[in-house]
């Protein structure tokens, strides 16, 4: 009998070409590739995507044409290539300005939106400037009496201005408690604040027409405050022909009251003795 000679022969198999694959991959991520760059510069260059409206809302002391000027931005820019990073960072470095938010509203309108510095008091420095602080106590402009207006804010003296990395601050403990100070509303219109590292806050009030003078030292300023309040109702129902111009209140157990006579008070208005 014949052996089968076909019965253990290998059957050829046909594999498929190795790299047939990774060079399709390879055509569809450049085609891929191809359709986004084509679309990038076709957004990047429509016409339906340029800037027809820019809407400012926050600013109350900074004019638009300022801001405008920061951003370095026009109506002709395309919406979407703007950097809003960048433009908010421009902006922000008004000093006026504490930050800004801006964002696009598509197709055709950027909105910039200002945060703008709360003024708290004016910090005197010597007799060289007067310095800006805002509610937290940081310094964000020299005063210019000429374009600011900030009328009738305390005027703080007293306090030294100290860098700090790359910035001049105000710090520590004079600092913290001229803040607390300007927070009591039962103090009334502070006129001015002066700071001692020895004797602590001293503050120059206006109770109607009269100016009143509080030695305060360094703590416990919401209670010396109601201390004050209460001698001067005392002053208003018992004596009323007294003025007082002066409290030390540095311990709120032994409050010393200097005060002068009305009647004096009004002669020399008037021009008398």
């Amino acid at each position: 009998m014949k052996k089968n000679r076909y019965k253990n022969k290998t059957e050829k198999v046909v594999k498929p070409n190795i790299f047939l694959k990774p060079v399709l991959i390879i055509l569809l991520l450049c085609l891929a590739n191809f359709i986004l760059i084509y679309v990038y510069d076709f957004t990047m260059q429509s016409r339906y995507f340029t800037i027809k409206k820019i809407k400012i809302i926050g600013n109350n002391r900074v004019v638009s044409k300022e801001i405008m000027g920061l951003a370095k931005i026009k109506k002709t820019d395309n919406l979407l290539s703007i950097n809003l990073n960048l433009l908010e960072k421009r902006i922000a470095n008004h000093p006026w300005v504490k930050d800004a938010l801006v964002k696009r509203n598509l197709p055709s309108t950027l909105l910039i939106n200002i945060n703008e510095e709360i003024p708290l008091a004016l910090v005197k420095i010597d007799n060289i400037a007067e310095i800006i602080i805002n509610h937290n106590g940081t310094p964000f402009k020299e005063y210019n009496p000429e374009i600011d207006k900030v009328d009738n804010l305390p005027v703080i003296t007293g306090l030294v201005l100290t860098k700090y990395d790359n910035d001049y601050l105000f710090k520590g403990q004079l600092l913290n408690s001229v803040l607390k100070v300007l927070t009591i509303n039962e103090f009334g219109k502070i006129y001015s604040i002066k700071a001692d590292k020895n004797m602590g806050i001293s503050i120059l009030t206006f109770d109607q027409e009269n100016q009143v003078l509080m030695k305060l030292g360094f703590n416990n300023f919401k209670n010396k405050a109601l201390k004050a309040k209460q001698i001067k109702n005392y002053f208003k129902n018992h004596m009323a022909n007294k003025e007082i111009c002066t409290f030390d209140l540095y311990d709120p157990e032994n409050v010393f009251v200097k005060s002068k006579d009305k009647d004096a008070l009004h002669n020399l208005t008037k021009g008398g003795a």
